[in-house]
């Protein structure tokens, strides 16, 4: 198992930063949760079918509290210091960025924020992915 960077309790400027193959470890993190997700279900995430088992799971809890290694390493910092806590923009980018997605991006993967007052008035926001196949 490798031991990268976010790996280590303090991440200072580490979502900013690139490995040596010029490749942002907030990608390679957040691909590593899709990869753990996905071999917890037993299906590929890298096709419409698979990815679209994978959708509900990409939540709030499962960055925060799933560890995608060995070194119990979590991605609620991640998530929250790198796009401002909202688990659907780190998917996105992912899905945008990287040519193993390539089937899920060319199907359209669509991401809406619906905003809605709670039940105690506070303004709240929900994620939506939408799947166009």
């Amino acid at each position: 198992m490798k031991l990268e960077v976010y790996d280590f309790p303090s991440t200072i400027r580490v979502w900013d930063s690139k490995n040596y193959e010029g490749v942002p470890y907030k990608l390679l993190a957040t691909k590593e949760l899709i990869h753990k997700l996905a071999s917890e279900k037993g299906i590929d995430p890298h096709t419409v079918k698979g990815f679209r088992e994978l959708l509900r799971d990409l939540n709030q809890d499962s960055f925060h509290k799933v560890p995608i290694n060995i070194w119990r390493t979590t991605l609620g910092g991640m998530v929250d210091m790198a796009y401002s806590g909202s688990p659907s923009d780190a998917v996105l980018d992912l899905i945008n960025n990287d040519s193993d997605f390539e089937e899920i991006r060319e199907n359209n993967l669509q991401h809406q924020k619906l905003d809605y007052v709670g039940g105690d008035r506070r303004k709240m926001s929900m994620s939506l992915f939408i799947l166009k196949k």
